[in-house]
């Protein structure tokens, strides 16, 4: 019995006589011609809406009521609804926001209203499936270069030496759902070409790897990835660019 009480909460007025909307003129504005229908330039708008909060009453069981109260980067709810009904149920006077304080506990007993923001929840939510929309087409645009899939997998630490196009294709597009920021990050790197170089030159024992140091023989080309980058771009370095394209070449004619 107790699991399926209920309160109820509803509609309270100030000193005016109107009742509470918990909404600014903004808000109400912006928000209410999407709940009721009707234009702000109505002549019945505001009598609407005073109509609406009237009749508005937000039940909450004992187990408690949730309600989604996030806005996104332009203020605008991500479900009207529950937002409405919060900025209503927050001016009922019985009602307490915060139950910090032991004295409105006790001036407020009636109800207890703790509210956790979802809002960064949601918006990572749509962050990641906005996130996930571009990935898929680079993914579509990376499908028609054999070539560039190759070295994309391979940055990304995959082995598509033992793949022909359909598996690379369906290795990509896995990786693109399930790690969309680190597959946009490799397919959009404008230095993808030379890091793919290095890393089929470490697999092919043409450059040896010791800890993050890249070595040609005794020669440390850099001391990380990102320096190996710049002194194989340099054009100071330019023979060593074409004798280890030459030696890569030899290792994949033998294999």
């Amino acid at each position: 019995m107790y699991d399926s009480a209920k309160k109820r909460i509803g509609a309270t007025y100030n000193a005016q006589g109107d009742v509470n909307t918990g909404l600014s003129i903004k808000e109400t504005n912006e928000l209410m011609p999407h709940i009721l229908g009707v234009s702000t330039q109505d002549p019945a708008f505001f009598k609407k809406v005073k109509e609406f909060f009237f009749d508005l009453s937000v039940d909450v069981p004992a187990i408690g009521v949730e309600l989604e109260v996030g806005v996104d980067k332009d203020d605008s709810p991500y479900e009207l609804m529950d937002y409405i009904k919060y900025k209503f149920a927050i001016k009922h006077p019985y009602l307490l926001v915060d139950p910090r304080d032991p004295a409105e506990v006790r001036k407020k007993r009636k109800y207890i209203f703790t509210l956790e923001d979802k809002s960064r929840e949601r918006a990572e939510q749509v962050a990641n499936k906005n996130k996930r929309k571009e990935a898929t087409k680079e993914w579509i645009k990376l499908t028609a270069d054999e070539k560039k899939m190759a070295m994309v997998l391979r940055v990304l630490g995959e082995f598509p030496d033992s793949m022909d196009q359909d598996t690379m294709e369906i290795t990509l597009e896995k990786i693109a759902n399930e790690t969309p920021s680190q597959f946009l990050a490799v397919a959009k790197d404008k230095q993808l070409e030379t890091k793919a170089f290095i890393r089929n030159c470490v697999s092919a024992e043409v450059l040896r790897k010791v800890g993050n140091s890249y070595m040609d023989g005794e020669e440390v080309l850099g001391h990380s990835e990102e320096e190996a980058v710049i002194y194989l771009q340099d054009k100071a370095n330019s023979e060593t660019l074409l004798n280890l394209k030459a030696k890569l070449k030899h290792y994949n004619s033998t294999k």
